[in-house]
């Protein structure tokens, strides 16, 4: 009786084997036969029943994808590879494409809604401008008795409130801020002059004649400071670094007190820091009060109060984020602050730019100037004659935003620098 002679397997390929469905080639073929796509899918179903094992191949990963696109493997991979790729191709536009530069009108925003203020809502009105024969001011300060110090560039000049230029002092770098500090602090009638990382000290000789050295000064520390407020306290001077976002305290002896905020990677305890987004703003002011000092923090929208130890006081905080007149508006508002003799606050924003009052509890009053007519230049001056024709200059809007101080007599200076003058308001006599 004639046996079959069956060929050994000496491969692992079960097809290899008698009686298998899909028969492979002869093991000394010199070409291996593919099956075809309907067959290999029984194969597989059939390798993965006789042997328990799943069996990964390309092949099945393809027609998973055609039968059900949406839930498929290769479907997932393929989203994977375009979402990163697309993310890449992003950051690669980002750093390629140079961003486009946003204008605004001049000190507004566009929406002519936000611009117009009901007149019950503004208790101040115009008494007249000061011309400034200046190129770039950059700051100014008030003292006692009214007399205007404005810094510009490379310079400090002197002026009363009718316009009269008294004196000018010279300087080797554009001021950022000035103060004038008063008879019961320390420096007592000197002028504070702050440049981006120096605070310098200079007396008032007579008719408002400036030393012609410091006699104190002092370098912020830190990699990027830039100083935008001096306040002379009694024993000590507060210095706002808005490049190190914070605040320091220090004595005649140039050492440091007090650090409020973050500085260097110090925050204070229980002060979350103060957000300074974008332009550096940072302004001080004290209430005359109570020993409690009041700081812009302009990314926030709110101004938060302080003990004299640098102890945060969120119930006396106080500020909200809103276009119409009870709020501040924009990324980083408000830029300016400071106190009336009474307590209440007076202050300054930018690109919707106006000037407003809020009482001791942080509630809106008033408006002192309106964005209207901020965006115009002044119509009268106490110096120059009416009909002179001033240019507006667009560069200096968001770089140097209008500034306000509280005068003796009760009226109400604010620096213009798109306009080069010093505008005044006085009460509404109603």
């Amino acid at each position: 009786m004639a046996t079959s002679k069956q060929t050994k397997n000496h491969s692992k390929d079960p097809r290899r084997t008698s009686g298998h469905p899909f028969p492979a080639a002869p093991e000394d073929s010199a070409t291996h036969l593919r099956l075809p796509a309907k067959e290999h899918l029984e194969y597989q179903h059939w390798y993965e029943q006789e042997t328990g094992k799943k069996r990964f191949t390309f092949r099945k990963l393809y027609s998973d994808f055609l039968e059900n696109p949406s839930s498929s493997l290769l479907s997932i991979l393929i989203l994977v590879i375009i979402t990163i790729f697309a993310v890449l191709l992003g950051i690669f536009a980002i750093r390629l494409i140079p961003a486009p530069k946003i204008s605004f009108m001049p000190g507004t925003f566009q929406r002519y809604a936000y611009r117009k203020i009901p007149p019950k809502q503004v208790g101040y009105e115009p008494a007249g401008a000061i011309l400034l024969p200046l190129e770039k001011p950059t700051c100014f300060a008030l003292d006692s008795e009214n007399r205007l110090y404005v810094g510009s560039h490379s310079e400090i000049v002197v002026f009363d409130l009718n316009g009269k230029k008294l004196s000018s002092f010279s300087l080797k770098d554009s001021p950022t801020c000035l103060e004038i500090s008063r008879p019961d602090c320390l420096f007592a009638n000197h002028l504070l002059v702050g440049f981006p990382n120096i605070v310098e000290v200079y007396e008032i000789l007579a008719d408002c004649i400036i030393g012609p050295k410091p006699i104190f000064r002092w370098k912020l520390p830190g990699q990027a400071p830039y100083l935008k407020k001096i306040f002379a306290d009694k024993d000590s001077l507060l210095l706002a670094d808005a490049g190190g976002k914070g605040v320091y305290r220090i004595n005649a002896e140039k050492e440091i007190l007090l650090k409020i905020g973050f500085v260097q990677g110090e925050v204070s305890e229980g002060f979350p820091g103060f957000n300074i987004p974008a332009l550096p703003f940072l302004d001080i002011a004290k209430s005359p009060m109570e020993e409690i000092f009041f700081i812009t923090n302009p990314g926030k929208h709110r101004i938060e109060a302080f003990t004299s130890s640098g102890d945060w006081i969120p119930q006396r905080s106080w500020g909200s984020i809103s276009v119409y007149c009870e709020g501040f508006c924009g990324c980083c508002n408000p830029s300016g602050l400071s106190c009336f003799p009474d307590g209440r606050f007076l202050t300054t924003e930018k690109y919707l730019s106006r000037v407003k009052v809020y009482d001791l509890a942080g509630v809106f009053q008033t408006v002192v100037a309106t964005p209207e007519e901020l965006e115009k230049p002044p119509t009268s001056f106490v110096n120059v004659p009416a009909e002179i024709r001033l240019e507006y200059r667009p560069e200096s809007d968001a770089a140097q935003p209008i500034q306000a101080a509280v005068a003796s007599d009760g009226r109400i200076a604010v620096l213009d620098p798109r306009y080069c003058s010093v505008r005044l308001y006085r009460e509404k006599s109603f």
